[in-house]
């Protein structure tokens, strides 16, 4: 085991990367640089010395070695060696354009204008003997040559004689006395393809030219007013106010002894869309000088402001007369006051509902609501106007043994109540219709009639009285024992002074002594209070113990409350 550790480590040493084992392999190439021995060891800190190849040299700071570093890689400065420069060139009358001088690097030449390249186009600064330099000759540039301009018929030009023209020479042609001159004056030497040379435009002609005299409707001349017109003679017309020329306000006499523009004339301006009328329309043929424009309203709207605008003049141009008119609902009017109600509306124009709407204890009769509407070539409120009808309770219910009194049972009547003679009113006497809720009703309970009755007549001494009905309007007869005489009224019937209580017509009777003797009287009344007691047990009435009061007329009566029958 002590020798197969060393041989375990070699084993695993020989199995490593290259450059895991501090080795940075084959040193680099470069275009511009050489080694120049074979290089057996690349172990890290190895040193390689480069050398400049032909045409290159070495770079100020920068240092040609290249080293093997720790991470196994080779470190070089970049571009330690740099092209050598050629010589600076020149073009007479042209130009050199380079981006360096250095070896391998190209120059285009170029000559100026109006003049043409004699030589190559270009050249490369290439290796020459131990140096570099151009591998062409630098070109030469000549001015570019016209041939001589041509002649014309009933003219010349101003270098006629001369053989030698070139690139900016130029010559000016003018005519015989009579002529005019069609075309461009003067023309130059010029070129397109930087090679030849041509003259810039075909000379011109002399020719006889005569335009007729020349006027415009609606408008009339500014200059050029001839008579004779000639070869690029001009006029220059101005319309009259409220015109516009649809051109160029100017005319030329050309070669063909003709106007160009041969149709000018003189237009109406347009004072533009007068504008839209909201709810309405407008009326016009056009929108030019002299024109009228009409504005109608639709049904319901009335037109406010003028019906009409005419384009007319304004200052130095054309515009509307007066201003925008505009459409304007028309009004229903008020649609009427609603008695007992209101009437709910924003407005009374045309397209509006009014809305009708009854006090409380009303209800509406007829339609709730009116709009106001087309009606023939007007508006109108829709509908007939509404009321406000009151509303009614009903009848209150018969009152029995009496009669209700009313002149209606509508909202805000009182109804009274009134019992027959010998009843008397229990509740109230009358009774309003009012509102209740939403709607409207009596107000109070419904009243009864009730008979009137009195108490039991008062007994008198030594007689009696025969009758068991006490109610109203009954009669009680008295009458005496044996041996007495009645004085007084012998009967009394059951009467009222208040509607209310119940009260004997008069005092009861008295009986005083006479000569029959007292025991047959005592018989007679004994047998007298015997049918009363009888009469009496017969009666169905319950009578309360109450006391009698004597009123100023000396008449007898009791409060109703003491008496618990009712007669029906």
């Amino acid at each position: 085991m002590g020798l197969l550790g060393p041989i375990w480590a070699l084993l695993a040493l020989a199995l490593l990367p290259v450059g895991a084992r501090g080795d940075c392999g084959v040193p680099p190439r470069f275009s511009f640089a050489e080694l120049r021995k074979v290089v057996n060891d690349s172990s890290v800190g190895t040193k390689l010395r480069y050398y400049c190849r032909s045409g290159y040299t070495h770079n100020e700071g920068k240092s040609p070695y290249v080293t093997c570093t720790e991470n196994s890689t080779w470190s070089a400065d970049p571009e330690f060696c740099v092209g050598k420069p050629c010589r600076p060139l020149e073009v007479e009358n042209g130009r050199v354009e380079f981006t360096n001088l250095q070896f391998g690097a190209t120059v285009n030449f170029s000559c100026d204008d109006g003049y043409r390249m004699i030589g190559p186009a270009s050249a490369r600064c290439v290796i020459s003997g131990s140096g570099v330099d151009w591998d062409k000759e630098v070109p030469f540039c000549e001015t570019i040559p016209c041939l001589p301009p041509p002649n014309i018929a009933h003219g010349s030009h101003s270098r006629a004689g001369e053989e030698e023209f070139v690139f900016g020479s130029a010559v000016t042609y003018s005519c015989d006395k009579g002529f005019s001159l069609i075309g461009e004056a003067s023309i130059h030497c010029t070129t397109n393809d930087k090679v030849n040379g041509e003259w810039s435009g075909p000379a011109p002609e002399c020719k006889v030219v005569r335009c007729p005299e020349l006027q415009i409707k609606n408008g009339k001349k500014q200059s050029g007013f001839g008579p004779n017109y000639s070869y690029g003679d001009t006029i220059v017309f101005e319309c009259d106010p409220g015109y516009t020329l649809s051109d160029n306000p100017s005319v030329k006499c050309e070669a063909n002894s003709s106007w160009v523009p041969s149709l000018l004339a003189c237009q109406r301006k347009s004072c533009g869309h007068p504008g839209e009328l909201k709810n309405g329309s407008v009326i016009a043929t056009d929108f030019l000088f002299g024109s009228v424009v009409q504005f109608i309203c639709e049904e319901g709207y009335r037109l406010i402001g003028k019906p009409d605008r005419r384009c007319e003049i304004s200052g130095t141009d054309v515009a509307w007369s007066g201003v925008m008119p505009f459409c304007e609902r028309k009004s229903c009017g008020h649609p009427g006051e609603l008695k007992n109600g209101s009437v709910i509306a924003t407005d009374f124009l045309f397209g509006s509902v009014v809305q009708f709407i009854c006090e409380e204890g009303y209800r509406l009769i007829g339609e709730p609501d009116r709009r106001c509407e087309i009606s023939g070539t007007d508006v109108a409120w829709s509908g007939d106007v509404p009321f406000c009808e009151r509303k009614s309770c009903g009848h209150p219910g018969e009152l029995k043994n009496g009669s209700v009194t009313a002149t209606d049972f509508l909202f805000g009547s009182v109804v009274q109540f009134i019992c027959e003679e010998g009843n008397r009113l229990i509740g109230q006497p009358d009774r309003r219709c009012e509102i209740s809720g939403t709607d409207v009703a009596w107000n109070g309970d419904m009243p009864f009639c009730k008979y009137i009755a009195c108490h039991p007549p008062p007994d008198i001494s030594h007689g009696n009285y025969i009758g068991v009905d006490f109610s109203y309007g009954s009669t009680v007869t008295y009458s005496c024992n044996s041996g007495y005489k009645l004085t007084g009224e012998a009967s009394v019937y059951c009467t009222t002074e208040d509607e209310v209580n119940g009260m004997w017509s008069a005092r009861p009777p008295q009986c005083e002594g006479s000569n029959i003797s007292t025991g047959v009287l005592a018989i007679i009344g004994v047998l007298l209070l015997v049918v009363a007691a009888i009469v009496a047990a017969a009666a169905v009435i319950v009578v309360k113990k109450t006391s009698f009061c004597r009123s100023q007329e000396n008449k007898y009566q009791m409060p109703l409350d003491n008496v618990m029958e009712e007669k029906t």
